[in-house]
């Protein structure tokens, strides 16, 4: 009896372990203000940041959105420049900026802490 209390206490600490190991999860923010989010979710229809009031959160500037994302846990890794050309107009090359982000989590719920877009707000409402 005394084996097995010890071989399942093992097992119990090894499948806690395993079960505990981070792994790196990525995001991007783009939009005119970097106000778009994907972190991968089911959805990207209403995936603006919004605050605990519903508002949908614009930054100023590039380090504003990195300083926010910083706050929740987030580490800056790159921008990536999406150059587009107008049909109509061959003059007319516009350029939007997307920022990619990492974060080490141990659990799925962890990705959006301190994260809160219109979906899931709206989720939260209907429960």
């Amino acid at each position: 009896m005394k084996k097995f209390i010890t071989l399942f206490t093992a097992t119990l600490i090894a499948v806690s372990a395993i079960a505990t190991e981070p792994y790196t999860i990525y995001c991007s923010l783009s939009g005119a203000s970097y106000s778009q989010i994907d972190y991968g979710q089911k959805s990207l229809l209403r995936n603006t940041l919004v605050n605990e009031n519903g508002e949908a959160i614009y930054f100023n500037s590039i380090i504003g959105a990195m300083n926010y994302m910083s706050e929740r846990g987030w580490m800056f890794m790159y921008e990536h420049k999406n150059y587009s050309q107008s049909v109509l107009d061959r003059d007319d090359i516009s350029v939007s900026t997307t920022l990619i982000f990492s974060k080490q989590v141990t659990a799925p719920e962890q990705i959006t802490e301190g994260i809160c877009t219109r979906q899931m707000l709206r989720e939260q409402n209907a429960e």
